[in-house]
C-alpha cells in the first residue's frame, strides 16, 4: 500500500510539473497571435497619400481581416486605376498585433505641419464599427507614423494586385484649326472621375491615342482639360466601356 501511494504521489507530482511547464513555455513566448477580441476587432487598415503640386503618387490602399485587399491609384507612374489582390489573414492578424502595440489607437489626429506642395500620408483603421484616422504632414512628420507606413507598405507590397474586371477604354483624336479631319492625339492626358466624388483619376493615351483604365462599377465623367467636351460613361460589372474622347480646333496636339 505505502508503494501505491508513493507511486501515485510521483503521478501528481509529474503532472503538475507539466502544466507548469506548459505555462511557462507560453509565457515564454508573449507575442504569439491570440485569438482577437471580437467586442473590439479591428477589420480594417487603409493607408492613403495625397496629391503635390508635382507628380507625387496619389493612392490608397485598404487591407482587410478577411484576407482581401483593394488598391486605387489615381496619379502615379503605375497604371491608374481600381486593383484587387488578397494575402495571408496571419499577415493582418500580425499587422494588427503591432499597431496596437505601438499604440495607435492612443496617438493624436494629425502630426507635422501642412506643406502646400508636399503629400500627406493618412493611416486609417476600423475597429468595433469606429474609424480612428491619423495623418502625417510633411513638414516635421512623425518618426512613429513613418514606421508604422513602412510596415503597411510592406505588407502591401507583397500582393498581387490585379485590375478590376470593368472599366472604360476608348481613344482620344484630336482636329487642328486648319483640317476637318480628326487623328490620334498621341500621350494625351485625360481625367475621370465620379460625379460627386473626390477621387479624380489621370490617365495617359499611348502613342496612338489608346488608353484603357480599370474601374470599380460606377457612373463617371470622361473628358480632357484642354476640350470643353465630357462624357457621362455607366460602367457595369465585368464590362468595359468604348468612348471616343475629340479634341477639336487645336493646332498640335495637347498633353
Amino acid at each position: 500500500m505505502k508503494n501505491i501511494a508513493i507511486s501515485r504521489l510521483f503521478f501528481i507530482l509529474a503532472f503538475c510539473s507539466l502544466i507548469v511547464s506548459n505555462m511557462t513555455m507560453h509565457a515564454a513566448f508573449p507575442d504569439e497571435p491570440t485569438e482577437p477580441d471580437t467586442a473590439n476587432k479591428i477589420t480594417e487598415v487603409t493607408l492613403q497619400r495625397t496629391w503635390c503640386l508635382g507628380t507625387c503618387p496619389v493612392d490608397k490602399v485598404t487591407l482587410k481581416s478577411d484576407g482581401t485587399a483593394e488598391y486605387t491609384v489615381t496619379i502615379s507612374t503605375k497604371p491608374s486605376g481600381n486593383f484587387k489582390g488578397t494575402f495571408p489573414e496571419y499577415d493582418f492578424t500580425r499587422l494588427v498585433q503591432w499597431l496596437e502595440s505601438e499604440d495607435i489607437f492612443m496617438m493624436k489626429d494629425s502630426y507635422g505641419s501642412l506643406a502646400l506642395d508636399a503629400p500627406d500620408q493618412i493611416i486609417s483603421i476600423v475597429r468595433n464599427n469606429q474609424r480612428k484616422t491619423v495623418i502625417n504632414h510633411a513638414v516635421n512628420s512623425s518618426l512613429k507614423f513613418w514606421s508604422m507606413e513602412q510596415t503597411i507598405r510592406g505588407v502591401a507590397s507583397d500582393i498581387k494586385w490585379l485590375p478590376v474586371q470593368s472599366g472604360i477604354r476608348g481613344k482620344v483624336v484630336y482636329r487642328s484649326k486648319t483640317s476637318t479631319d480628326f487623328q490620334a492625339s498621341p500621350n494625351a492626358r485625360i481625367y475621370i472621375r465620379a460625379p460627386g466624388a473626390q477621387v479624380e483619376f489621370t490617365v495617359e493615351a499611348d502613342k496612338d491615342g489608346n488608353f484603357q483604365i480599370p474601374l470599380l462599377p460606377n457612373t463617371y465623367v470622361v473628358g480632357s482639360r484642354i476640350s470643353d467636351q465630357s462624357q457621362q460613361i455607366i460602367v457595369k460589372s465585368n464590362q468595359f466601356n468604348n468612348v471616343i474622347i475629340k479634341i477639336d480646333k487645336h493646332n498640335e496636339p495637347l498633353k
